[in-house]
């Protein structure tokens, strides 16, 4: 259940910026009936590996926009292809040096914004948003709203110029509104939220719409209370949430409703987690030899990725260090439930505490792909009617082992 986090004492400037279409989507037509249309054609597709996309291409593209966009602030890198944004300190920064003081030094980007709560003529949008970037007599909020917008559009130019790709982007006072915009014009445009904006946004959004609420809480607020709007919510006290729902989840149902959220952006530029899987249901299922063949594909996926990030993961660890800073790591943190399948010695680790399902392993090193060969090549030697639970476990291993970051 969402819990609402304490309120930050000062207005922050956050973005959200979404790629536009990262992926490359497939014609309308197959390619074999595009082909009879037009025999020179070029098809473009996704790289594939073992019959599933290769998204090793796409996750170093978004790495490259990434590293610009965190050049003016805080980033967290919400997923491959979409971050959050802290430019709060850019944007003082900004207000203080260099503020916008006049309609016609606007950033021609900047000037294409869509700026909520402005009048809807088109005609005149360009001169209106001008106006409302460089105002005098706009508030504290407002004045850095707008330095925001200016710096989000500096940077969406620089993510083009440098990498061809397009993004659009929300900018608001918190990572709630500035996600809830960010998709709102496509492509390449950018949404600005001003505080009296923020009621008209939410009064007509569909529960459903809003993140955290497309589940059971979103279904239970539909069902229990008749609210189908977020507006709708504007109709119960802070209570009345709190003694359907709880003391924290009631509270930020509350502060939801109105717009307020204190969640913070993290300083994280690489993902908290990467899994490579593929899955074989009913008559697809795997025969032993396939399986082995699979896991070693999934070791070589992961750890390719891995140390193309500058990370390792943890099975692999002990080589990579082994291979190149000459420094070894002797143990291995593994699931328990996993234990019974190694050949190696195994010591039970963090005793006191009984619910540590931890055991340490001691590794024998070599290349990390030869790791991952051995660490397979020792488990083959499980007989086949335990296949099952090896292939399910030793896939839940590379799902939750934590990945590490070190220093090259």
């Amino acid at each position: 259940m969402p819990v609402a986090r304490p309120e930050p004492q000062e207005p922050r400037v956050i973005a959200h910026v979404d790629m536009d279409c990262f992926y490359v989507q497939g014609l309308s037509m197959r390619g074999d009936e595009a082909k009879k249309v037009c025999s020179g054609i070029n098809l473009v597709q996704v790289p594939v590996a073992r019959g599933k996309a290769d998204l090793n291409l796409y996750r170093s593209a978004g790495a490259e926009v990434v590293a610009i966009l965190a050049s003016k602030g805080k980033c967290e890198r919400a997923s491959i292809d979409e971050v959050y944004l802290d430019l709060t300190d850019a944007a003082k920064e900004m207000l203080l040096q260099a503020p916008p003081d006049s309609p016609e030094g606007i950033f021609m980007e900047a000037a294409k914004s869509n700026i909520l709560g402005l009048p809807a003529d088109a005609s005149e949008k360009e001169k209106n948003v001008r106006a409302w970037l460089c105002q005098s007599e706009a508030d504290y909020q407002d004045k850095l709203l707008a330095c925001g917008a200016i710096i989000v559009a500096q940077l969406r130019v620089r993510v083009l110029e440098e990498t061809q790709f397009t993004c659009s982007a929300g900018i608001a006072h918190n990572k709630m509104l500035a996600k809830l915009v960010s998709g709102m014009h496509k492509p390449a445009q950018q949404t600005v939220v001003p505080s009296s904006s923020v009621q008209d946004l939410l009064a007509s959004l569909p529960v459903k719409k809003m993140k955290q609420l497309g589940g059971k809480l979103g279904s239970s607020l539909q069902d229990d209370l008749g609210v189908e709007t977020i507006g709708d919510l504007l109709s119960f006290t802070e209570e009345k949430l709190q003694e359907q729902y709880g003391v924290n989840t009631g509270t930020w149902l509350w502060k939801t409703a109105r717009g307020i959220s204190g969640e913070e952006v993290e300083d994280r530029l690489l993902p908290k987690s990467h899994g490579c899987g593929k899955t074989f249901p009913g008559p697809r299922a795997l025969k032993y030899s396939a399986s082995v063949s699979l896991l070693l594909f999934l070791g070589n996926s992961f750890f390719r990725f891995s140390c193309s990030h500058g990370m390792v993961a943890a099975f692999a660890r002990a080589a990579w260090l082994k291979e190149y800073h000459e420094k070894v790591s002797m143990t291995l943190n593994i699931l328990a439930d996993l234990s019974p399948l190694f050949t190696w010695d195994t010591k039970q680790v963090n005793t006191e505490n009984k619910e540590s399902p931890s055991r340490g392993v001691v590794f024998k090193y070599g290349s990390g792909l030869i790791i991952v060969a051995i660490f397979v090549l020792k488990l083959t030697s499980v007989k086949e009617k335990s296949l099952g639970l090896l292939t399910q476990n030793f896939v839940k291993l590379f799902f939750t082992m934590k990945v590490e970051t070190i220093s090259l």
